[in-house]
C-alpha cells in the first residue's frame, strides 16, 4: 500500500442474485482486501432488491456499497473487479443484465470523471438506482444528486462538439452520429435506438440548416421545440446533443461548401436549387468534427 496521500477514495457497488448471494459478496470483499494497493474501509448494509431490466424470471438481488482506499489506477481496479467476478462464476458472455453470482461496479473514483469504452465514472446509471445511491450517500457523506452530471451533454460550440468526440475516440469508443433538424418524433427515436444498440456513444445533432432552405421556403416557420427534443433524447439515453446557432456553423467569411452537380439537376433538385448542396455541406462539417464510426439517416426518396 502506498502512502496515505497516494490513496484515492473509491466507492464500489456490490450485487449478487445467484447462488449464496451474501457469501459471494463477502468472499469478494475478502479477496479485494487481500489485493496489494487496496484497503476495504467500510461496507454498507446489504439490502434485497428486485432485478432491474434483463431477462425475466431472475431472483432478487442483494445490493450494497463498499468504500475502499485504492492506490491502483481506475482501469487496473476495474480489471481486479472483473477477475473477482470471474472467480465467483460470472459468465462474461452472458446477456446484459442477466442473473449473476457477483456484480462489482466502480461508482465513484475520487473526483475523477472517466469516459472510456470500458469504464464510465461516475457510474452512468447511478441516478436511477436508489438501492445504490442511499448507501453511497451514507458512506460518503456527499450529496449524490448534486455530484451527478446531466447524462445528456448539451454542446453549443463546434469546438466542444469535436472535443467531446475526440475524448470518446481516445477512450476507444465507437461513435454513432444521428443528424437531425429537430422537432424529433418516433422516426428519429428509431434511429437513436439503432445507434444506441450498435455504438458505445451516441450524439445527435439538432440544427435547422439555413443552407438547405430556398427562396419562398419559410426558414423562420420551421418548428424548434428544443425542450421536447431534449426530453426525447434523455428518454433514449443519448450521450450528447450538438445544437449550434447558424453563426457557429457558418461564421462571417464562411466560403467552403459542397456542390452536388449532376445528381441534383433534376426532380427535387431542380425545384429546390441549392438544397442538396446545403445538406451535403452541413453533413460534411458534422462528419469532419465528429469522425463518427456510423451515421444514421431516416429513409429518404431515391434522389436524397
Amino acid at each position: 500500500m502506498g502512502s496515505r496521500s497516494d490513496l484515492v477514495e473509491v466507492f464500489l457497488g456490490l450485487g449478487a442474485n445467484l447462488g449464496d448471494r451474501r457469501r459471494n459478496i463477502e468472499l469478494a470483499l475478502e479477496r479485494l482486501a487481500a489485493c496489494p494497493g487496496i484497503d476495504v474501509a467500510a461496507v454498507s448494509e446489504l439490502i434485497e432488491t428486485d432485478p432491474v431490466g434483463g431477462p425475466p424470471g431472475q431472483g432478487r438481488y442483494l445490493n450494497g456499497v463498499a468504500k475502499i482506499e485504492c492506490a491502483l489506477p481506475a482501469h487496473a481496479l476495474l480489471q481486479v473487479c472483473k477477475e473477482l467476478e470471474r472467480r465467483a462464476g460470472r459468465d462474461p458472455s452472458a446477456p446484459r443484465n442477466a442473473a449473476r453470482p457477483l456484480d462489482l461496479d466502480i461508482l465513484l473514483f475520487g473526483e475523477q470523471r472517466i469516459d472510456t469504452r470500458e469504464l464510465r465514472v461516475p457510474h452512468p446509471q447511478l441516478a436511477e438506482r436508489p438501492f445504490v445511491r442511499t448507501p453511497l450517500a451514507e458512506l460518503s457523506g456527499i450529496d449524490v444528486d448534486a455530484l451527478l452530471p446531466d447524462p445528456l451533454e448539451v454542446l453549443r460550440e463546434i469546438r466542444s462538439f469535436a472535443a467531446c468526440c475526440q475524448r470518446w475516440h481516445a477512450g476507444g469508443c465507437s461513435i454513432g452520429l444521428v443528424p437531425t433538424m429537430g422537432a424529433l418524433h418516433q422516426g428519429h427515436a428509431a434511429l437513436l435506438r439503432a445507434a444506441r444498440a450498435e455504438c458505445d456513444r451516441v450524439v445527435a445533432t439538432v440544427f435547422v440548416n439555413p443552407l438547405q432552405f430556398g427562396a419562398g421556403e419559410d426558414l423562420d416557420a420551421y418548428p424548434r421545440p428544443f425542450a421536447d427534443d431534449l426530453a426525447l433524447l434523455r428518454d433514449e439515453r443519448i450521450d450528447a446533443v450538438f445544437a449550434p446557432q447558424p453563426s457557429m456553423m457558418y461564421p462571417d467569411g464562411f466560403n467552403t461548401s459542397v456542390r452536388i452537380a449532376i445528381e441534383s439537376a433534376s426532380l427535387e433538385g431542380a425545384s429546390r436549387p441549392g438544397h442538396f448542396d446545403g445538406v451535403s455541406t452541413v453533413v460534411a462539417k458534422l462528419f469532419n468534427a465528429a469522425r463518427p464510426t456510423r451515421a444514421y439517416f431516416g429513409q429518404k426518396d431515391a434522389q436524397q
